[in-house]
């Protein structure tokens, strides 16, 4: 089940996360790959930059609260969060699709939240078939079983490609939820 949900942050709230992000302030860190721990660039990916909020109940950034907003915009209880980070992929040269995966073995919600406007499209697969592309759109979410893979891709047109990963505790309430109310 993938559920894709626009405008889940007024404008007002998506360009203020998107000024933090994008400040000259913000501390990226590099990361060798999208999916990997390797500390070389593997063939089939490339390098991003994150920025860790929260993982394993651990606050890991005086930013914490942009996570948090976001779930509370969506009426998720905070106390969901397994790990929350922001990713930011740079413009490549042509269409690259990065290597399909999951966040987690456990049991799991994923959530991606799209900080910008850009090309770099997540693709969804089952059984290695593409199931579904969501385009990145400022303000826009889309929520998934954890145990979908999925892949990014990397902008062509846009210089960046901003988003917030979040990995969710698996509960009744995933496959009720239809989005905020009111």
């Amino acid at each position: 089940m993938i559920k894709v949900f626009d405008s889940v942050i007024d404008a007002a709230g998506q360009e203020e996360i998107a000024g933090i992000l994008l400040g000259w302030q913000f501390p990226w860190y590099h990361y060798a790959n999208t999916n990997y721990g390797d500390k070389a660039t593997r063939p089939d990916d490339v390098p991003q930059f994150t920025h860790g909020f929260i993982r394993e109940n651990q606050k890991n950034s005086p930013l914490v609260q942009i996570p948090l907003v976001i779930l509370e915009k969506m009426q998720i209880p905070a106390s969901n969060i397994l790990r929350a980070k922001a990713n930011l992929l740079m413009r490549e040269p042509a269409p690259f699709t990065h290597p399909a995966h999951i966040d987690d073995s456990k049991p799991h919600v994923g959530m991606i939240y799209y900080v910008n406007d850009s090309d770099g499209d997540t693709h969804f697969y089952d059984k290695g078939a593409v199931i579904k592309t969501v385009s990145p759109k400022a303000g826009r979410a889309v929520m998934f079983d954890g145990a979908t893979y999925h892949a990014s891709a990397s902008p062509t047109q846009n210089r960046y490609r901003i988003v917030i990963n979040f990995n969710l505790a698996m509960g009744d309430w995933f496959g009720d939820y239809d989005g905020p109310k009111g």
